[in-house]
């Protein structure tokens, strides 16, 4: 139950952060993330990073919360684009 509760907060919580689609904007402008980089690492990616060292950890709602935050990342048309 925990982790379908952190799936829905992660996808809430990215949609807010990040925005509903690509080129909508969130409550984080990524831009300066990009400039600084040279790439445009989405969100998902990040977190999917994080997913893979603590899924080890018995932390259902924080799994649930990446998986729902990896799920929203994938629903956008660039989710593999990497490139600026």
């Amino acid at each position: 139950m925990l982790l379908f509760f952190g799936v829905v907060l992660g996808v809430i919580f990215s949609t807010i952060i990040s925005g509903k689609s690509e080129g909508e904007k969130g409550l984080i402008h990524w831009q300066y993330f990009i400039d600084m980089t040279g790439f445009h690492i989405h969100h998902w990616m990040i977190m999917l990073i994080i997913l893979i060292i603590s899924h080890s950890y018995e932390y259902h709602l924080v799994n649930g919360f990446l998986i729902g935050g990896i799920i929203h990342g994938l629903t956008y048309d660039d989710c593999f684009d990497i490139s600026p």
